[in-house]
């Protein structure tokens, strides 16, 4: 039901993880593939397109991690040194993988009264380069002036007492400086991607095993998983632990001193990491040293509202991937396709955390 005179409203999600593709060339699956509600996406965009929303104000916004750039290989292996030349052809690929949600991207854009705010998260931290957002901005639009209602946001994006944040830069293992993402490091010609420890991670540890286990990285969480595993698939948990001991001291002791530095590392840092225990504390040290009524993040994949004792909150917009859970209370695999939307009623913003259902189908196909 839709608050008389709101002729505005803004959506916000976060965590799509688009990867190359749900299918290879080949016809294979594509294991490296997080993200396969394109259809569902796409309705999405129609519903706040049309419809009773016809004629609003529409921003899309979101909040990192849209795209999956460090497990899209680039000629056949996954770079760790990462140029702007590299993440053109990533970008290209991932469109190229999707192209129905980006036509449909394409066709939202087209309304005047229609914007989109990328927020640069972790995974997208490619995003970072020029040529990287001229290579979206040209896929979603048709001319100059609708490519300006297209903005990149670095760090965060604030609006009418709303903090939209992705998340990572509350973790040490995975920040990254926002507004200095290259560095020209010795034997490199050109500026390359400044990863943080959690890049090399996904790219030199995680992805090989995502290919063995092509859930690895959606089940909450970790620490149980491996508990499992040491008891029912025994082989494979403890290959994971010595690859992981051979992983960090292959880095700790590189020959490249910049990447030396990033593998000076606590375990407290990599327990922050795992557990993402540092989301609220930061939510929470916004709202207390702004003006901010609410914060709204991503990045730790679950979806949470917090309302805090003056009346301020705290939203996370989950993922559009699945997720598979070990908690007693929530257990089992289970997609949630969570967004917040902002409505504005006179001078007045509320924010409702939302989930897509989609069209009524009566068959879907089933993944793993």
């Amino acid at each position: 039901m839709l608050w008389k005179g709101t002729k505005k409203i803004k959506l916000i999600l976060s965590d799509f993880h688009l990867g190359k593709g749900r299918l290879l060339e080949d016809g294979s699956v594509n294991l490296m593939e997080d993200f396969i509600y394109d259809q569902k996406f796409i309705e999405f965009l129609r519903h706040y397109s049309g419809g009773d929303y016809q004629g609003y104000q529409v921003e899309l916004i979101i909040n990192g991690d849209f795209f999956n750039m460090l497990q899209v290989d680039c000629e056949d292996k996954l770079p760790t040194r990462i140029t702007e030349e590299i993440s053109v052809k990533t970008i290209e690929k991932i469109m190229q993988g999707h192209l129905a949600v980006f036509d449909t991207l394409r066709v939202f854009m087209e309304s005047s009264r229609h914007s989109l705010a990328l927020i640069i998260g972790n995974h997208d931290q490619g995003l970072s380069w020029p040529g990287v957002q001229e290579a979206v901005k040209e896929r979603l639009t048709s001319n100059a002036s609708i490519a300006e209602r297209i903005c990149f946001y670095p760090h965060y994006y604030s609006l009418d007492g709303i903090w939209v944040e992705h998340g990572h830069q509350c973790e040490t293992l995975c920040f990254f400086d926002p507004e200095n993402p290259g560095i020209r490091l010795k034997g490199t010609p050109e500026p390359v991607l400044d990863l943080p420890w959690a890049g090399y991670f996904v790219i030199d540890f995680l992805s090989p095993m995502k290919k063995e286990r092509h859930y690895i990285d959606k089940i909450k969480p970790f620490r149980a998983y491996l508990r499992w595993a040491l008891l029912n698939d025994t082989r494979f948990a403890l290959t994971t632990i010595v690859r992981l001991i051979l992983f960090n001291l292959k880095n700790r002791f590189s020959r490249d001193p910049h990447r030396r530095k990033k593998f000076s590392f606590t375990w407290e840092n990599v327990k922050e990491a795992t557990l993402h225990n540092t989301m609220e504390r930061t939510a929470r040290n916004i709202l207390l040293n702004t003006n901010h009524h609410t914060v709204i993040l991503g990045h730790n994949h679950k979806v949470i509202h917090k309302q805090f004792l003056d009346g301020k909150h705290y939203f996370n917009t989950g993922t559009w991937n699945d997720i598979t859970s070990l908690d007693v209370g929530n257990l089992g695999r289970a997609t949630k396709l969570t967004y917040a939307l902002v409505r504005y009623n006179k001078d007045k913003t509320s924010v409702h955390l939302k989930q897509w259902q989609g069209e009524y189908r009566v068959e879907e196909d089933v993944t793993f």
